[in-house]
């Protein structure tokens, strides 16, 4: 009797009998952070291993994974930009939609940062958080090798400067450079980009851009090393901003 009887309360405390419930409110506090990452093919070279556009993969998911509480969004950009992660505080969903960035995320070749503070400002538009004081601290950061083909970017960064959001920017590369490699689709090596003169194109990372971003946007330039911590740098920076109340969540207690 004793034996059914231990296996029967063993039973009934696994299955966690609850009686009553209560609702709690959770109030969550943070900024709006949308990251912008450089799919360019340029970003495939390797003067860091294993390319530009993978070490930024792991800098982002660091960055993601240190901003946890903020609102974050993902825009990919090279020619074009495409949002592919709207504003949400869901780190694991903006890790696979990281994970997946290729240069095939956006419709065409080039880098033209214009295109992605557009994106970025449409994003933040259709996914920003209603406060009551109707402001909320807004961050757009950069993650680039810094090749700007295309004029107008620095004018739309002063724009959104002055609508409040500020702009922060993460060098990936080398200035020395590296070539930018061909790859099959097996992922072998079969040669290197190359110019009108049939040299192979030298894809150097250019600081001086991203900085004049940073500089204009009201935010810092960072440039990512292996075994340096510019991503806890740049958090430190985000914080600083004031915080706002933007989500609210009721939870039922049991």
């Amino acid at each position: 009797i004793l034996e059914c009887l231990t296996i029967l309360f063993a039973i009934l405390a696994l299955a966690r009998p609850q009686v009553g419930t209560e609702q709690e409110e959770i109030k969550s506090q943070g900024i709006e952070v949308l990251i912008a990452v450089d799919v360019s093919t340029s970003m495939l070279a390797e003067d860091v291993k294993p390319s530009r556009l993978e070490f930024a993969k792991s800098e982002v998911f660091r960055l993601v994974d240190q901003l946890a509480g903020n609102k974050v969004g993902v825009v990919a950009f090279a020619g074009a930009a495409a949002l592919v992660a709207p504003m949400t505080t869901d780190r694991a969903a903006l890790k696979m939609f990281v994970d997946s960035l290729s240069p095939n995320a956006v419709s065409s070749q080039g880098t033209e940062f214009k295109r992605a503070l557009l994106e970025a400002k449409e994003a933040f538009r259709r996914g920003s958080a209603e406060t009551e004081d109707g402001g909320v601290n807004r961050v757009v950061v950069l993650v680039s090798d810094g090749e700007d083909n295309e004029p107008g970017a620095m004018e739309v960064a002063n724009e959104l400067r002055k609508s409040g959001i500020r702009i922060f920017s993460l060098a990936i590369g080398t200035e020395k450079g590296a070539p930018i490699p061909i790859r099959d689709s097996a992922g072998a090596l079969v040669g290197y980009k190359r110019d009108g003169k049939d040299q192979a194109v030298l894809s150097q990372t250019k600081g001086t851009v991203l900085k004049e971003f940073a500089n204009v946007g009201g935010g810092s330039f960072y440039h990512a090393t292996y075994g340096g911590n510019v991503v806890g740098q740049l958090v430190a920076d985000i914080d600083r901003l004031e915080k706002t109340e933007f989500e609210n969540q009721v939870v039922t207690n049991y």
